[in-house]
């Protein structure tokens, strides 16, 4: 007859180490998501910086996602609001804006800053009704800018500034319309 060990009486370490696994796997979609996102923008863009720009997103996606609590929320808030003004610019080409070598035509800029300002306004309700506080919030903006920063790059940083605007006009709109209690 064998006798089974319970699990409660594994080494604290080994304990330790199976919990982190199971954080690390459940942060491994999300980064697979950075990953996607990252590929996208590079094959319609061709530009190097963004390959280590990607490295650094999946790198942050990866770890906010496996410290939890708070940090769930900002990664996960942060891609999903992100994708607003990351296929607002990727779909330009549809409304017949092309981008080219010297420079850009006038329909970048504001549909960057537009779409910063959606994604500002939406992504503020669930900040303030998940009572993230003011760093998680700003954290979860900037997250947004830098998802958002792979495809609104074709004026360089005007087209990033313009998403940053938008998203802080349409966020400090949104607190301002926001009933109190």
């Amino acid at each position: 007859m064998s006798i089974s060990i319970p699990p409660y009486t594994q080494s604290p370490l080994k304990l330790r180490m199976a919990y982190e696994l199971g954080r690390l796997r459940a942060a491994i979609p999300w980064m697979i998501t950075a990953l996607a996102l990252a590929v996208l923008a590079y094959a319609t863009k061709q530009q190097t910086k963004l390959v280590w720009a990607g490295l650094i997103l999946i790198a942050a996606v990866g770890t906010m996602r496996w410290a939890g609590q708070a940090w769930n929320h900002v990664a996960r808030l942060g891609l999903s609001f992100g994708m607003i003004p990351y296929l607002a610019a990727l779909s330009a080409p549809l409304l017949g804006h092309h981008c080219e070598v010297g420079g850009c035509s006038s329909l970048c800029l504001p549909l960057c800053g537009v779409a910063g300002i959606s994604a500002g306004w939406l992504a503020v309700k669930p900040i303030v009704k998940q009572r993230l506080g003011l760093g998680y919030g700003a954290a979860t903006l900037l997250m947004i800018l830098s998802v958002s920063a792979f495809a609104c790059s074709c004026l360089g940083m005007a087209s990033t500034l313009g998403v940053a605007t938008g998203l802080g006009v349409g966020s400090v709109l949104r607190i301002a319309w926001m009933p109190r209690s």
